[in-house]
């Protein structure tokens, strides 16, 4: 179930303001970020972390964050933002250059070195490795004995522009 987080607009002493808060989808769920007039304060959920705010992404599909240790892509999908492992599973090829496509079931990416394609809202592999040109295929009769694995993929919100991803979740 995804929420939204919407601009308001506010007098204080004669002058109007517009509120930080811009209309974003998030992909929680349970009312968080609803932006309602019921003036409760927003909190962000436990265990998400910033990671940026939404002006990293402007112009741009994808973009790489640290946070901690962990190394981050973020994708950015007709305003709408998903966050997964920076490296793909079968050669760790980085996603900074991944192609998005819109599958049956939502986006999806595609990585340029071996054309392994995972679905981008759950991580599971499309298409393991093809080999549709000569590298890939080479590429591919190295993996042929190996299970496809997933991509791991994090929980994303949006809260006034600033980027939140759950990378406590297991």
């Amino acid at each position: 179930m995804a929420c939204r987080v919407r601009a308001r607009t506010f007098r204080v002493r004669g002058n109007t303001r517009a509120a930080e808060g811009r209309r974003k989808t998030t992909q929680m769920g349970g009312g968080f970020g609803t932006g309602s007039s019921s003036g409760r304060r927003q909190k962000v959920p436990q265990g998400f972390e910033s990671v940026g705010s939404m002006s990293i992404l402007d112009g741009r599909d994808t973009k790489a964050v640290k946070v901690g240790s962990l190394t981050l892509m973020l994708f950015n999908v007709d305003g709408k933002v998903y966050c997964t492992d920076a490296l793909s599973t079968a050669y760790k090829f980085p996603l900074s250059d991944a192609k998005v496509n819109e599958g049956e079931s939502g986006p999806e990416i595609e990585v340029p070195l071996d054309g392994t394609r995972y679905d981008l809202t759950t991580g599971k592999v499309l298409e393991w490795c093809p080999k549709n040109n000569p590298l890939r295929s080479l590429l591919g009769r190295l993996k042929d004995k190996e299970k496809p694995v997933p991509l791991k993929v994090y929980e994303v919100c949006v809260v006034k522009d600033t980027i939140y991803c759950n990378i406590q979740a297991e």
